[in-house]
């Protein structure tokens, strides 16, 4: 696959008109908000209540996180208090926007060195990577988006990543298709996201903006209003004897709520339950998820007396509820020279452990139930019940290219966490220079804090976001 995808980017630099005109960091995302929900399909006015119940998908709509309503259409047609555009410029508009002659290829390239200034300070670790997009929009009801990733590591060597590949058309402009390789993102949270049951990847708290990879799969979109439906037929991991799995989820507004509810369904196979809601009480957005789950495929770490060890492994039973729930709020300053985002969210972890000890005062017998493949690694994320998660950060301080920035992440249930603090320089173009420091804490064979408490410090140097 990783073959396919580089030799269709060298066909259409060979053989289609492509426009490559310089961009900037932001124009380099233009291809995406092009194939968003909001540009295709239309989103509601600008003020209006579906408007204002829109503002907490913001937050997470930069790590394409929540499928929201948005307010697009209105940024990109709202017109002065005297100028009047006829719906014929409006309609010509929409058309220009989602038809092309030429085949647009972009991306981003990051270089970045980073040192060990605590425990390998002699040390440099270096990382290439690069985004490359194809978007080709040959009329307005036809579309083909490829995105992939090309990373180079001295000691891994190079990985390729294909992370989307698909078509969009539609049925008489009334059902929107999209078939191939897609994130489909049903959560709202943004460091955690237990609504996130399609996508092949799921949230990292500590890098919670980056992109989830997501299946092969069709999609109907059917827009009604301010109501969405979506249907979904999975195909990833299919090959023609067992069933795919099928989804659905529908979009709602009451008041300045933002409601979705969806399900993942396969014979015999695990599937989920979906609630999700976005509002906004003031300048401060919340959001929340709950999911219910069924035949899941996971098996815990029980006590046995009888077994060598003391402990065997359990097969999943039952239903399984997780829930989370959290808040952002942004302020910036009159002069808009200096802004603060403040983020937090609790979860609690439905197939995590009433009782964590099980694991953590036995290791040696873990690691054999490990050897055997009674229980996988995987079975053993997220061990706990309840976790937390918080940052704080202040942008661009009197616009002097600084960002110190605070982060928090914990597991509530045996007291170990991560603390993050770092300081970042982005006043030189294309460069960006970052200091941190970290302590895991808690004690000794708990979840973040297996060695005990531990430091570390850190030096990096980026050309980072260079787009083109």
């Amino acid at each position: 696959m990783n073959k396919n995808f580089l030799r269709v980017l060298a066909l259409v630099f060979l053989m289609s008109p492509v426009s490559l005109a310089a961009q900037d960091a932001s124009d380099a995302g233009a291809s995406d908000s092009l194939f968003s929900d909001e540009s295709l399909f239309g989103s509601p006015a600008e003020g209006s209540e579906l408007d204002e119940g829109s503002q907490t998908a913001e937050m997470g709509e930069t790590a394409g996180k929540p499928e929201t309503f948005g307010s697009a259409e209105a940024d990109l047609f709202s017109v002065g208090l005297v100028e009047e555009i006829s719906s014929d410029a409006v309609s010509t508009a929409v058309t220009d926007l989602l038809e092309s002659d030429e085949v647009i290829i972009g991306g981003n390239f990051s270089v970045s060195m980073d040192v060990d200034l605590l425990d390998d300070p002699g040390n440099v670790t270096a990382e290439l990577s690069s985004r490359l997009f194809l978007d080709a929009r040959p009329s307005s009801d036809f579309g083909v988006y490829i995105k992939g990733d090309i990373d180079y590591d001295p000691v891994d060597d190079a990985e390729v990543t294909l992370r989307e590949m698909f078509a969009d058309t539609n049925v008489s402009d009334t059902v929107f298709l999209r078939a191939g390789k897609q994130a489909v993102n049903w959560g709202v949270g943004y460091f955690y996201s237990p609504a996130n049951v399609i996508n092949l990847e799921t949230v990292d708290p500590e890098n919670p903006e980056e992109e989830l990879l997501g299946p092969l799969a069709v999609r109907a979109h059917l827009p009604l209003g301010t109501t969405n439906f979506y249907a979904y037929t999975i195909l990833e991991d299919f090959d023609g004897e067992a069933e795919p799995r099928y989804a659905a989820m529908g979009q709602f507004l009451a008041g300045n709520v933002e409601v979705s509810l969806g399900g993942i369904y396969q014979w015999d196979a695990p599937w989920a339950g979906v609630l999700t809601a976005t509002t906004a009480i003031g300048d401060v957005s919340l959001f929340g998820e709950a999911v219910v789950e069924g035949d899941v495929d996971r098996n815990f770490v029980v006590e046995d007396e009888a077994a060598p060890m003391g402990i065997t492994s359990e097969a999943a039973d039952g239903l399984y509820y997780s829930a989370t729930a959290g808040f952002n709020y942004l302020w910036n300053s009159d002069d808009e020279n200096c802004s603060i985002l403040l983020l937090g969210q609790y979860y609690y972890n439905g197939l995590g452990y009433a009782d964590q000890t099980v694991i953590t005062d036995n290791p040696a017998g873990v690691g054999t139930l490990i050897t055997a493949g009674d229980v996988t690694t995987a079975d053993l994320m997220s061990p706990g019940r309840h976790y937390g998660a918080a940052s704080l950060s202040l942008t661009d301080v009197c616009d002097t290219g600084l960002t110190p920035s605070v982060f928090w992440m914990g597991n509530l249930a045996d007291g170990s966490g991560r603390v993050n603090t770092g300081l970042s320089y982005k006043g030189i173009d294309n460069l960006i220079f970052s200091l941190s420091w970290g302590r895991s804490y808690g004690d000794e064979g708990m979840e973040f804090s297996p060695d005990g408490v531990n430091d570390s410090i850190s030096l990096s140097i980026s050309f980072a976001d260079s787009a083109f």
